[in-house]
């Protein structure tokens, strides 16, 4: 059973004489409404969305990238990818691959050709990166205003006060676009628009500027995380609160809830709405309290029936905006986990359907690794693919020339 990660923020009432006086002037529901919420504790909970293409990605395939950052914000991704158990394959193996079936790709694809290399790699997902810019712009600012002072014989005169901002811009932007290889689908391109900076200041002199180098991984760091949203399942985090009520032993849940003892709990939360029904000179909001730590303790655990059920009847007993957002909160975070385990069976059907529409291999093939001691090929052979990479768009003439100058230079 999964549970969440959390973390806990005791609120505490500094300003009461000031709430009094506003609450004063509310009616009584929404006088305790505002009270729990100045007062109850919060907790952080982590709820996980499904991968934004829908799909649960086991496979990706980076193709060519173009552009300044892209081979970075590629590096960074698939240390991302690796970590989460997705196993990804570079675009110089992908090439490899696609040789050993005659195969050739230059970057452009369409859902017949698409199709195809899917036979080869199998349920995969194809990334294909394109960045028009990554630029790295300092500047920076001188910043007066003035301070009222007093001379020696008790007049008044202004004296302009500097201060300095030394300031690194960096903007990402391009697209990134996606290919299912099992059905062919072909994902409309994200676009990448990332922006960061970073500043020093001073208040004595010009600061030195800030280190380009960081403030543009800040903003590959933002897009590489966005790209995995794509193709992994991702959170987000929610505040809702707790009640730690004295009543009903709430606060023994509470205390148990700081501990990470989750099913512990769930278990206190049913038992604190029993005693409810046995505590003396119970107050009137705490059974619906009790209802909904319980409603809460199960949506921790991912029961989202039973969460729903005890949140359902503490609004009957209650309601108000805690218990409305947590409400809609458990509806969200059931519909993710419906939304999830259709992914899982949709891939495992496209897994199931490309076996069984899988081309068996011939007897004779056997897949072989790259060779280690191929002979070199000749500098004719050599300059005629170097022409073919620049003709594609898969180098810059930047690349071309220094690579050309490499191959001559070794005649």
């Amino acid at each position: 059973m999964n549970t969440r990660q959390f973390s806990c923020n005791q609120k505490v009432p500094l300003l009461a004489l000031c709430v009094s006086l506003a609450a004063a002037l509310l009616c009584p529901a929404a006088q305790a409404q505002l009270w729990d919420m100045l007062t109850k504790p919060q907790i952080t909970v982590n709820l996980t969305h499904p991968p934004r293409l829908g799909l649960n990605i086991k496979k990706v395939a980076f193709g060519p990238s173009f552009g300044e950052c892209s081979d970075e914000l590629i590096d960074r991704l698939t240390q991302t990818l690796v970590s989460s158990g997705v196993e990804v394959i570079d675009h110089h193996r992908l090439h490899y691959l696609l040789d050993q079936q005659h195969m050739g790709f230059n970057g452009f694809m369409d859902r017949q050709s698409a199709m195809r290399m899917g036979a080869v790699l199998g349920p995969t997902a194809l990334v294909l990166v394109k960045i028009s810019q990554c630029s790295v712009e300092p500047h920076r600012n001188v910043n007066e205003h003035k301070e009222r002072k007093k001379d020696n014989n008790g007049g008044q005169y202004d004296e302009i006060k500097r201060s300095y901002d030394a300031i690194v811009d960096t903007h990402l932007r391009g697209s990134l676009q996606i290919v299912d290889l099992a059905t062919g689908r072909i994902f409309s391109a994200t676009p990448i628009v990332q922006d960061a900076q970073l500043v020093n200041h001073s208040d004595n002199e010009p600061p030195a500027l800030p280190d380009g180098r960081a403030v543009r991984d800040i903003a590959i760091g933002h897009a590489v995380y966005d790209a995995s949203t794509m193709l992994l399942p991702w959170t987000e985090e929610k505040k809702l609160y707790f009640f730690n009520d004295k009543e009903c032993n709430l606060n023994v849940a509470f205390s148990l809830l700081k501990a990470n003892d989750f099913q512990g709990v769930v278990r206190q939360s049913e038992e604190n709405i029993e005693a409810c029904k046995t505590w003396p000179k119970l107050k009137d909001n705490s059974v619906a309290h009790a209802y909904y730590n319980a409603g809460l303790a199960y949506l921790l655990v991912n029961e989202h029936e039973k969460a729903l059920y005890y949140l359902t009847e503490s609004e009957k007993l209650k309601g108000g905006q805690i218990v409305t957002e947590t409400i809609a909160e458990a509806n969200k975070s059931a519909q993710l986990e419906a939304e999830m385990r259709h992914v899982n069976e949709q891939t495992e059907r496209f897994e199931q359907e490309s076996m069984e529409n899988a081309t068996p291999p011939s007897a004779n093939y056997a897949p072989q690794p790259p060779p280690d001691n191929a002979p070199p090929a000749s500098v004719e052979e050599r300059l005629k693919k170097l022409d073919t990479l620049y003709r594609q768009g898969l180098i810059t003439k930047q690349e071309y020339e220094a690579k050309k100058s490499e191959i001559l230079k070794s005649l």
